[in-house]
């Protein structure tokens, strides 16, 4: 994913279906770990954000899904009709 900061560097922006989404520059400043190994990386609710308002695949139902379960986020509303309607889900 390709994050581009705005001119005032206030805000954080990507792409998705050609629509801007953005999320305040701080939403960058969290931290995880892999393999043991400290990573910066967005929060878990800015990760869900960011995978809204766009055609969604069976992938990304089972990422919102995991991300939602693993830290008792919501999932989001489009998330729910498409598990509900998960027969019609295209290929990822």
């Amino acid at each position: 994913m390709r994050v581009l900061l705005d001119r005032t560097g206030g805000e954080i922006g990507r792409l998705v279906e050609r629509k801007r989404v953005l999320a305040p520059v701080e939403a960058l400043a969290w931290s995880g770990r892999i393999d043991g190994r400290h990573v910066a990386c967005m929060p878990p609710e800015w990760l869900v954000r960011w995978h809204t308002g766009y055609a969604l695949d069976a992938d990304d139902l089972a990422d919102v899904t995991a991300l939602c379960t693993q830290f008792g986020i919501p999932l989001p509303g489009e998330y729910v009709a498409l598990r509900e309607s998960a027969a019609g889900l295209p290929e990822a």
